[in-house]
């Protein structure tokens, strides 16, 4: 039985063009672009010179040739549809107010966006993650989940039996219960480009929680509540 695949995508991580393939200008010999021009006819004794680019023309192709490949940004239009889930929705430090979805009986401390993504996964609903994304009243925990919740084809393997919006925060929440967060959760330490994570084998650092606010014990560490993050 085939499984929905999630696709990360982000803005930070552009897929790259490559340069079409080209000879550098910089492996020609002169002897292979320079042409004596023929003697001419006309009187005078002064030979014809080769015909040399200007340096400062030949300085300004290789220039151009030399310049990286252009960064396309990913294309998201494909998923304007899909429905959104953030950590928010099932965070047992929330309220209904504050922007969780789901009974306080399902709701689990630190939820993440790469935990809730596996969930929709194993629901064969196909799956995209965007990590940089962040709830406005949730800007300590980033991620957000995009699934697309219409029906495929009658007799597609891709049947997930979801009926609706809350439904599918159910079984994510009953999931999110039974894989809690600890310290080791890979979704802690999901990358965005280059940068450093914690030292592996040691304790997973604990936010820093200004006062008046509320902010689950574990987050990923491109949160910007992370020291350093």
């Amino acid at each position: 039985m085939s499984r929905a695949i999630v696709e990360e995508c982000s803005d930070s991580d552009p897929d790259m063009v490559p340069d079409p393939d080209e000879d550098d200008i910089d492996d020609f010999l002169d002897s292979d672009i320079i042409r004596r021009m023929p003697p001419t006819t006309s009187t005078g004794s002064q030979q014809q010179l080769p015909l040399r680019p200007h340096p400062q023309t030949q300085h300004q192709h290789q220039h151009q040739h030399h310049q990286p490949p252009t960064q396309l940004a990913p294309d998201r239009s494909a998923f304007n549809s899909y429905q959104c889930l953030y950590p928010v929705y099932f965070d047992s430090l929330r309220t209904r107010t504050q922007g969780r979805r789901v009974p306080s009986s399902l709701a689990s401390p630190s939820p993440l966006a790469r935990e809730i993504a596996t969930a929709c996964s194993q629901l064969r609903l196909p799956t995209v993650l965007e990590p940089d994304k962040t709830h406005p009243k949730d800007w300590a925990n980033p991620g957000r989940v995009k699934v697309c919740l219409k029906a495929p084809p009658l007799g597609s393997q891709q049947q997930h039996g979801i009926r609706n919006k809350h439904h599918l925060y159910i079984l994510v929440a009953k999931h999110l219960l039974e894989n809690p967060t600890t310290e080791d959760s890979p979704g802690l330490r999901a990358r965005l480009g280059g940068q450093v994570q914690p030292p592996e084998g040691t304790a997973y650092p604990r936010p820093a929680v200004p006062r008046g606010w509320k902010i689950s014990e574990f987050v990923p560490y491109v949160s910007p509540a992370m020291t350093g993050g």
